[in-house]
């Protein structure tokens, strides 16, 4: 099951941690799609890689918005406030990390569709770290994977939750 009010740690192809602070994780849980009728969400993620640790941090998300297209089984990103949130967040020096959505499943696995977005995305999107990150909601599981920006060959790979250490 997916925690609630904590943060969550997955563990990075490099060794370092990626984490996502219990609030994001509060709105994922908000969004799960519990009937499988009911919309996808998703949105941007903003976050920054911490100079110190390396550690990638996910602080906040952007939100579906009116002009967004959902439906049970897909969600796209058109509505410009995703746009104008993240120049706003730059502010804060919280930047674009990558995206995530949900699934009416209780684990997550990306579709056909997903991995030739995140494809795209690799090429066409500069994140705010040396990874960009894509997070799958389920209703069970939260599915997280990453691309290395650093590697232009960088194949997309799927992150393992680091165990007994939420705080």
């Amino acid at each position: 099951m997916i925690p609630s009010n904590r943060i969550i740690k997955y563990l990075l192809p490099d060794g370092t941690d990626l984490i996502i602070h219990a609030q994001v994780v509060d709105t994922f849980l908000h969004h799960t799609q519990k009937n499988s009728n009911d919309p996808e969400s998703g949105g941007f993620l903003l976050g920054y890689e911490n100079s110190r640790t390396s550690s990638i941090v996910v602080e906040n998300i952007t939100l579906p918005q009116g002009d967004d297209r959902k439906s049970s089984t897909y969600f796209l990103l058109r509505d410009s406030k995703h746009i104008s949130f993240l120049e706003k967040s730059k502010i804060e020096k919280s930047f674009f990390l990558g995206s995530w959505h949900t699934h009416p499943e209780d684990n997550a696995t990306p579709s056909i569709i997903d991995w030739k977005d995140w494809k795209k995305s690799r090429k066409n999107e500069r994140p705010g770290s040396r990874y960009m990150v894509f997070i799958i909601v389920g209703r069970k599981e939260i599915g997280v994977w990453c691309v290395d920006m650093t590697n232009i060959l960088g194949k997309i790979t799927q992150l393992v939750k680091k165990v007994g250490d939420e705080n």
